[in-house]
């Protein structure tokens, strides 16, 4: 017996299966019986957290990165106006 099925979309959820989660690099469901798709639904959402928090923040880095740039070369221009 198969614990995992794909769903695509527009088919139909076949009965005593559940929807754990969405993959969304294929564009399907993934189904896992029902007492198990709870389960497997909170161990995929949990590790995605984990793996979110563990992870540096790419963007937010760029950004500041970019921003002390723009700062530095400010204070560098104005460094020699009249007061």
């Amino acid at each position: 017996m198969k614990y995992r099925r794909y769903r695509h979309e527009g088919e139909f959820i076949p009965f005593g299966w559940g929807e754990a989660y969405y993959d969304h690099m294929s564009r399907r469901s993934v189904l896992y019986p029902i007492p198990f798709n709870i389960l497997v639904g909170w161990s995929i959402n949990i590790f995605w957290f984990l793996t979110w928090k563990a992870t540096p923040k790419w963007f937010e880095n760029k950004v500041h990165e970019i921003l002390d740039e723009r700062m530095e070369y400010l204070k560098n221009k104005t460094k020699n106006w009249p007061r």
